[in-house]
């Protein structure tokens, strides 16, 4: 028998209740941010070692991009 587990962390975005915000950070912690597949509202189909790359670069990405502002 296979164990199995949900992977997602946090109810949609458009409800108002996720976890965490656009830019990964996670609400009510201060300079804490998650990159992986358990931000998703829906889980992949397919690949979701390719979701978690994607997600990863981007919100890389825009983390870089916001200390080049400091």
């Amino acid at each position: 028998m296979a164990a199995s587990a949900n992977p997602l962390a946090a109810p949609r975005i458009t409800y108002g209740y996720a976890v965490v915000d656009g830019a990964g950070r996670v609400r009510g912690i201060r300079n804490l941010r998650i990159a992986d597949t358990s931000i998703l509202p829906v889980v992949p189909s397919r690949g979701p070692a390719s979701a978690a790359m994607a997600i990863g670069a981007i919100l890389a990405e825009q983390l870089l991009s916001g200390l080049e502002s400091l």
